[in-house]
């Protein structure tokens, strides 16, 4: 009887198909599947400190500019100003870069003059952001930014003469030369670039402005 009774019930639950035969209920839809995100990326926490700030990019906090900044450059070229003078003098040396640094030295802000004189004091150890902070300090962002430029244009050479000393010029980096040079100077970009990130709209449109005609 109980056998009776299941195959009634499941009589019931049948229907029939177009071909006399019978089909049970439909199956439910199975759930879509969300596709993983492929084209957006989250930087993990541990990785911020080791971006360089950009203005629009992850928030970070930038350092002052240092209080001493002025100070430092001026022991700085104060401590080569022999140095810089031989490479002023010497006849080897670019004119336009010799114009530029003597106009700076005498009072007449010029960038590229800022960068021929941080040039010189080039000695494979000490880095030249000091001098990027000087130069927003003294004359602006827009002036700091145009003299990194300039100095990564600017290469300081010279020949030891045994006694007699080392023999200085200046001249222009040719295209595509001394990339272990330019990297000395990256750490200034760096920090002119970290500047502007915290900059005001007019200060950094004013920078943009600045540096159309470098690029």
């Amino acid at each position: 009887m109980r056998h009776l009774e299941r195959g009634e019930n499941e009589h019931e639950g049948r229907r029939e198909d177009g071909a006399g035969g019978t089909v049970g209920d439909p199956a439910a839809e199975p759930a879509p599947v969300a596709l993983p995100d492929e084209d957006s990326f989250t930087v993990p926490s541990a990785w911020r400190r080791h971006l360089h700030p950009r203005r629009g990019g992850i928030r970070r906090t930038t350092a002052p500019i240092a209080k001493d900044a002025d100070d430092q450059v001026r022991d700085r070229l104060g401590a080569v100003a022999d140095r810089i003078e031989r490479m002023l003098r010497n006849p080897a040396s670019e004119k336009h870069l010799v114009e530029a640094a003597r106009a700076h030295l005498n009072g007449s802000p010029d960038p590229r003059g800022a960068a021929v004189l941080a040039a010189a004091t080039q000695d494979w150890q000490s880095g030249f952001a000091v001098f990027a902070d000087a130069w927003a300090a003294s004359h602006g962002l827009p002036f700091a930014a145009r003299a990194v430029v300039e100095l990564f244009e600017t290469y300081p050479r010279w020949n030891t003469h045994g006694v007699n000393g080392d023999d200085w010029w200046i001249e222009t980096l040719p295209e595509g030369d001394s990339e272990w040079l330019t990297s000395t100077r990256r750490s200034t970009a760096d920090r002119v670039r970290a500047l502007l990130a915290a900059a005001d709209e007019p200060a950094y449109r004013e920078t943009v402005a600045a540096l159309a005609g470098c690029r």
